[in-house]
Protein backbone atom coordinates (compact mmCIF):
# COMPACT_ATOMS: atom_id res chain seq x y z
CA UNK A 1 0.00 0.00 0.00
CA UNK A 2 2.84 2.21 0.93
CA UNK A 3 6.30 2.77 -1.30
CA UNK A 4 6.79 2.35 -5.01
CA UNK A 5 4.79 0.56 -6.89
CA UNK A 6 6.57 0.77 -10.08
CA UNK A 7 3.73 2.30 -12.09
CA UNK A 8 4.37 5.97 -11.74
CA UNK A 9 7.48 7.81 -12.16
CA UNK A 10 9.46 9.30 -8.70
CA UNK A 11 11.70 11.83 -8.70
CA UNK A 12 14.27 13.02 -5.82
CA UNK A 13 15.83 15.81 -5.16
CA UNK A 14 19.03 16.62 -3.11
CA UNK A 15 21.88 18.82 -4.73
CA UNK A 16 24.56 15.82 -3.47
CA UNK A 17 22.81 13.42 -5.51
CA UNK A 18 25.39 14.60 -7.93
CA UNK A 19 27.95 12.82 -5.97
CA UNK A 20 26.06 10.05 -6.82
CA UNK A 21 24.17 10.34 -9.89
CA UNK A 22 26.32 7.71 -11.55
CA UNK A 23 25.37 5.11 -9.58
CA UNK A 24 21.96 5.98 -9.35
CA UNK A 25 22.05 6.04 -13.46
CA UNK A 26 23.63 1.93 -12.95
CA UNK A 27 20.59 1.21 -10.96
CA UNK A 28 18.26 2.65 -13.11
CA UNK A 29 19.37 2.99 -16.80
CA UNK A 30 16.12 4.02 -17.93
CA UNK A 31 16.28 7.41 -15.64
CA UNK A 32 15.44 10.60 -17.34
CA UNK A 33 17.65 13.80 -15.08
CA UNK A 34 16.36 16.95 -14.90
CA UNK A 35 19.08 19.63 -13.68
CA UNK A 36 17.83 22.41 -12.49
CA UNK A 37 20.43 25.27 -13.18
CA UNK A 38 20.55 28.12 -10.62
CA UNK A 39 22.05 31.49 -10.61
CA UNK A 40 25.35 29.77 -8.38
CA UNK A 41 25.27 33.49 -6.30
CA UNK A 42 21.30 32.49 -5.41
CA UNK A 43 22.63 29.08 -4.07
CA UNK A 44 25.21 30.35 -1.75
CA UNK A 45 21.59 30.63 0.72
CA UNK A 46 21.13 27.31 0.58
CA UNK A 47 24.70 25.44 0.94
CA UNK A 48 25.50 26.11 3.50
CA UNK A 49 22.15 25.00 4.90
CA UNK A 50 22.98 22.19 4.33
CA UNK A 51 26.53 21.95 5.28
CA UNK A 52 26.73 24.58 8.42
CA UNK A 53 24.57 26.93 9.87
CA UNK A 54 24.30 31.07 9.55
CA UNK A 55 26.44 32.64 12.34
CA UNK A 56 24.97 33.66 15.07
CA UNK A 57 25.19 37.19 13.76
CA UNK A 58 22.86 36.13 10.90
CA UNK A 59 25.98 35.84 8.05
CA UNK A 60 26.85 32.95 5.80
CA UNK A 61 29.52 30.86 7.56
CA UNK A 62 33.01 32.20 7.26
CA UNK A 63 34.67 29.50 5.17
CA UNK A 64 35.50 31.56 2.25
CA UNK A 65 32.91 32.12 0.08
CA UNK A 66 35.41 30.97 -2.30
CA UNK A 67 34.95 27.45 -0.31
CA UNK A 68 30.67 27.47 -1.41
CA UNK A 69 31.59 28.75 -5.07
CA UNK A 70 34.29 25.43 -5.26
CA UNK A 71 31.34 23.21 -4.12
CA UNK A 72 28.70 24.61 -6.27
CA UNK A 73 31.25 24.02 -9.55
CA UNK A 74 32.57 20.50 -8.26
CA UNK A 75 28.38 19.97 -7.94
CA UNK A 76 27.68 21.10 -11.63
CA UNK A 77 30.86 18.99 -13.13
CA UNK A 78 29.60 16.41 -11.41
CA UNK A 79 26.02 15.70 -12.96
CA UNK A 80 27.53 16.98 -16.18
CA UNK A 81 30.26 13.87 -16.29
CA UNK A 82 27.13 11.60 -15.21
CA UNK A 83 24.70 13.06 -18.36
CA UNK A 84 25.96 10.92 -20.72
CA UNK A 85 24.81 8.12 -19.17
CA UNK A 86 21.46 9.39 -18.81
CA UNK A 87 18.54 8.18 -21.06
CA UNK A 88 17.40 11.50 -21.00
CA UNK A 89 19.26 14.56 -19.38
CA UNK A 90 17.10 18.12 -19.27
CA UNK A 91 18.58 21.01 -17.72
CA UNK A 92 15.74 23.91 -16.88
CA UNK A 93 17.15 27.26 -15.43
CA UNK A 94 15.64 27.62 -11.68
CA UNK A 95 14.52 31.21 -12.60
CA UNK A 96 12.47 30.45 -15.68
CA UNK A 97 10.98 27.51 -13.44
CA UNK A 98 10.33 30.77 -10.67
CA UNK A 99 8.77 33.02 -13.20
CA UNK A 100 6.98 30.84 -15.93
CA UNK A 101 6.11 27.45 -13.41
CA UNK A 102 2.63 26.39 -15.43
CA UNK A 103 4.88 26.58 -19.02
CA UNK A 104 8.12 25.02 -17.94
CA UNK A 105 6.31 22.20 -16.24
CA UNK A 106 3.83 22.02 -19.31
CA UNK A 107 6.77 21.18 -21.32
CA UNK A 108 8.36 19.34 -18.84
CA UNK A 109 6.23 17.24 -18.35
CA UNK A 110 6.30 16.85 -22.20
CA UNK A 111 9.58 16.57 -23.05
CA UNK A 112 9.70 13.55 -20.50
CA UNK A 113 6.47 11.91 -21.95
CA UNK A 114 4.92 11.89 -18.46
CA UNK A 115 1.33 12.64 -18.10
CA UNK A 116 -0.06 16.02 -17.49
CA UNK A 117 -2.85 14.79 -14.99
CA UNK A 118 -1.18 15.43 -12.02
CA UNK A 119 -1.29 18.82 -10.63
CA UNK A 120 1.22 20.57 -8.84
CA UNK A 121 0.78 23.52 -6.56
CA UNK A 122 2.35 26.23 -8.62
CA UNK A 123 1.23 28.82 -5.26
CA UNK A 124 4.28 27.01 -3.99
CA UNK A 125 6.94 27.87 -6.79
CA UNK A 126 7.96 31.39 -6.04
CA UNK A 127 9.99 34.18 -7.99
CA UNK A 128 11.22 35.79 -5.31
CA UNK A 129 14.34 33.37 -4.78
CA UNK A 130 15.32 34.86 -7.92
CA UNK A 131 18.20 36.92 -7.60
CA UNK A 132 18.16 36.63 -3.60
CA UNK A 133 22.11 37.11 -2.93
CA UNK A 134 20.80 41.12 -3.72
CA UNK A 135 18.67 40.93 -0.42
CA UNK A 136 21.03 39.39 1.40
CA UNK A 137 23.69 42.34 0.16
CA UNK A 138 20.74 44.69 1.45
CA UNK A 139 20.26 42.65 4.37
CA UNK A 140 24.05 42.51 5.71
CA UNK A 141 24.46 39.79 4.97
CA UNK A 142 26.68 39.69 2.47
CA UNK A 143 29.25 41.76 1.36
CA UNK A 144 29.40 43.13 -2.50
CA UNK A 145 33.77 42.90 -2.66
CA UNK A 146 32.83 38.89 -1.73
CA UNK A 147 30.17 38.58 -4.22
CA UNK A 148 31.70 40.54 -6.88
CA UNK A 149 35.49 38.18 -5.91
CA UNK A 150 32.84 35.15 -6.15
CA UNK A 151 31.14 36.43 -9.74
CA UNK A 152 34.61 36.68 -10.94
CA UNK A 153 35.64 32.60 -9.95
CA UNK A 154 32.46 31.83 -11.16
CA UNK A 155 32.63 33.65 -14.56
CA UNK A 156 32.75 31.27 -16.81
CA UNK A 157 30.00 28.60 -15.34
CA UNK A 158 27.48 31.72 -15.30
CA UNK A 159 28.28 32.87 -18.85
CA UNK A 160 27.62 29.19 -19.89
CA UNK A 161 24.49 29.58 -18.29
CA UNK A 162 23.95 33.03 -19.10
CA UNK A 163 24.03 34.36 -15.96
CA UNK A 164 25.75 38.08 -15.29
CA UNK A 165 27.66 39.98 -17.83
CA UNK A 166 29.57 36.99 -19.33
CA UNK A 167 28.17 35.69 -21.93
CA UNK A 168 30.72 32.74 -22.16
CA UNK A 169 30.25 29.72 -24.67
CA UNK A 170 27.11 27.70 -24.27
CA UNK A 171 28.92 24.59 -25.88
CA UNK A 172 29.75 21.47 -24.29
CA UNK A 173 31.79 18.72 -26.45
CA UNK A 174 29.49 17.58 -29.16
CA UNK A 175 26.41 18.69 -27.04
CA UNK A 176 25.19 22.62 -27.44
CA UNK A 177 23.16 24.11 -24.66
CA UNK A 178 21.12 27.13 -25.70
CA UNK A 179 19.79 28.99 -22.80
CA UNK A 180 16.62 28.09 -21.12
CA UNK A 181 15.39 32.01 -21.68
CA UNK A 182 15.42 31.12 -25.30
CA UNK A 183 14.01 28.01 -25.06
CA UNK A 184 12.52 27.57 -21.63
CA UNK A 185 13.39 24.46 -21.39
CA UNK A 186 16.51 22.44 -22.82
CA UNK A 187 16.46 18.99 -23.47
CA UNK A 188 20.46 17.75 -24.20
CA UNK A 189 21.37 15.44 -26.84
Amino acid sequence: EYGYNNDQPWGHKDPRTCATLGAWLEAFPEAKVVHIVRDPVDVLGTLPAEYDKFTPEGKLPQKALSFWGDLWMAYTDRILQAADKARKFVEVKFEDLCLHPHHILLNLAHTLNLSEGKTVDLESIQPGNVGIHRQWILQGKLDVMSVDRLKSQLKDYRGKYGYGETTGSKSTGDRTRESCFDRILTSVF
